[in-house]
């Protein structure tokens, strides 16, 4: 499994919300790397998904 550490903005009324979401794949295609089968495990702060990295054990690339 790759696990990645992703930053998203979702926008309503006019204003705009940040947040992140730790994303588990299955694996990579292609030459270039594609990452597929994405599927999000954990979605909120910073300090929540870095949170449960440490205590699930996962090293999560940041993107």
């Amino acid at each position: 499994m790759i696990y990645t550490l992703e930053k998203r903005h979702s926008f309503a009324g006019g204003q705009m919300f940040t947040h992140y979401e730790v994303i588990e794949y299955k694996g990579r295609i292609g030459a270039a790397g594609i990452l597929t089968n994405g599927k999000t495990v954990k979605q909120g702060t910073l300090a929540q998904c870095e949170k449960y990295c440490r205590t699930k054990g996962i090293t999560p690339e940041r993107i």
